[in-house]
């Protein structure tokens, strides 16, 4: 058994799988004054976030942030003014602060749970990270994140890893409806990594760094940390490209000194997924 933390893949994937739209979940609103406008007391919960909630369909995020904040302060074990708040940080392209609230509230379930092959519920309630224990290693696990908006509508979204893959997520050959966070065991003397993405499988197979690789390459990046997640839409090699339906296949190498100049050690590993609809 071994304990592998996949907190920062459930992160990742929840944040925009479960409000890919960016509709904010409203509370319940608070009576209004004479002038029509929610009650301005500071210690009000319901009067933020319903004045958060007013900002944010007139797109004036910073103010939604700033109410939602307050009411979050004053009520900080309610879920909902977390999801409104990340929802207006997405409105001012604040990814890292949007994903760090959507995953304030969150149910998890894997499979295979913690007594045999049925799901079973893993963590319920407010937090920012998710660590697992007690994995096997090559065995497939299957995480559903849930979240549920004010009217109790579910959004679900699954991602699967293997503990003790070089690449553990997305497990090999797995099957995502949204853009994937690519995740890989960390090297020792590693200062970045190299990632390869190459789509599609062609007729013939192709030599490149002393690998068999079909497909057409349509990414190389070079992140910092051991982990990568893929966008609906990036630049490469000058080309606006797309996140098409059909499959993907990654490689990654460990970069050594400075990235200009080009030493890279030995592949850590490749995999790969498909792209499906939702």
């Amino acid at each position: 058994m071994k304990t592998c933390k996949v907190g920062t893949v459930i992160i990742l994937a929840l944040a925009f799988a479960a409000f890919p739209s960016g509709v904010l979940y409203a509370k319940k609103r608070a009576p209004q004054s004479a002038g029509n406008a929610p009650s301005a007391n500071p210690k009000d919960p319901g009067g933020h976030s319903a004045r958060g909630f007013e900002a944010a369909k007139k797109r004036d995020y910073e103010t939604a942030i700033a109410e939602f904040t307050k009411a979050i302060e004053a009520e900080p074990k309610d879920a909902k003014n977390y999801f409104n708040r990340g929802t207006a940080y997405r409105g001012v392209n604040k990814m890292n602060e949007a994903i760090a609230d959507y995953t304030k509230a969150i149910e998890i379930d894997r499979t295979p749970g913690t007594a045999g092959a049925d799901p079973s519920a893993v963590f319920k309630g407010l937090a920012s990270s998710f660590q697992d224990t007690g994995l096997t290693n090559k065995v497939k696990y299957v995480y559903t994140i849930n979240a549920f908006d004010e009217a109790g509508n579910k959004a679900s979204e699954s991602v699967s890893i293997v503990p003790g893959a070089k690449l553990y997520s997305p497990a090999r050959g797995s099957v995502a409806t949204s853009p994937p966070l690519l995740a890989w065991r960390p090297v020792t003397g590693a200062s970045y990594y190299n990632l390869q993405v190459y789509y599609g499988v062609a007729k013939a197979l192709r030599r490149v760094a002393s690998l068999s690789v079909s497909g057409r390459k349509v990414m190389s990046a070079w992140p910092l940390q051991p982990r990568y997640r893929m966008r609906k839409t990036w630049t490469y090699k000058g080309k606006v490209r797309k996140l098409a339906l059909g499959r993907y296949r990654w490689y990654v190498y460990p970069g050594v000194g400075k990235r200009t100049a080009h030493k890279y050690g030995p592949l850590i590993g490749q995999s790969d997924f498909v792209i499906a609809k939702r």
